[in-house]
């Protein structure tokens, strides 16, 4: 029974793509509108954000037939939202030290998936950047490395070492990789105290959203 949770992992990293790979083929907006240009880039937008609705809405309700929404009140209590909202910012503050060592004694080493942000920073609206940088990144991050793969491999010294090393490594495949250890440590850590991936979701999120005011200045 276990295996179930590759595929539901396998399946909401598939619909999580939808709006990218609609984004990817943006040409086929304009085929629709044809020479109606004024048109083109609202539809574009409309399109992006009905997929982004559809693929999150379709992945709450297959994380809640799963089971993988287990004791999410206990995430909003005033003590505990507290408390991760402290881990957020001090995560932020970490990875804005890691970020200054690195610029410092280590200028040309690239990171590829801030440099893909960027672009999509100027590729998209603004609201629609924003809501796939702090809503729809997070949330699937966490549903397919913590819960998903916690429940997975349902062994969680394992789970903890598979998700620390996993999660660096989809966003950046090389030595870059290690900046983005930190948030991989706390993030596996929060699921493996409490098995609540709301707790992730709340400070993931929050996170991007603190770090994201930068790209705005």
């Amino acid at each position: 029974m276990k295996y179930k949770y590759l595929f539901i992992a396998l399946l909401l990293w598939g619909i999580h793509q939808i709006p990218d790979i609609l984004l990817g083929h943006r040409d086929l907006v304009f085929t629709l509108v044809g020479n109606q240009i004024g048109l083109y880039q609202p539809l574009l937008v409309t399109f992006l954000w009905l997929s982004q609705f559809m693929v999150i809405g379709f992945a709450v309700l297959i994380a809640h037939k799963s089971g993988l929404f287990g004791k999410i009140k206990t995430t909003f209590t005033l003590k505990r939202i507290v408390f991760l909202i402290i881990c957020a910012v001090s995560l932020l503050v970490i990875n804005y030290g890691i970020a200054y060592l690195k610029n410092t004694y280590f200028p040309n080493l690239e990171n590829k998936n801030q440099g893909g942000i960027f672009y999509f920073y100027h590729t998209v609206p603004k609201a629609y950047f924003l809501f796939s940088l702090v809503i729809s990144g997070p949330f699937f991050e966490e549903l397919v490395f913590r819960a998903c793969l916690f429940k997975l491999i349902n062994n969680d010294t394992l789970s903890f070492v598979v998700s620390t090393v996993i999660f660096p490594l989809f966003h950046v495949t090389d030595i870059g990789a290690l900046v983005y250890i930190p948030s991989a440590l706390l993030f596996t850590y929060l699921y493996a105290k409490r098995k609540v991936v709301t707790d992730n979701l709340l400070v993931h999120m929050l996170h991007n959203l603190f770090s994201s005011y930068s790209l705005f200045l």
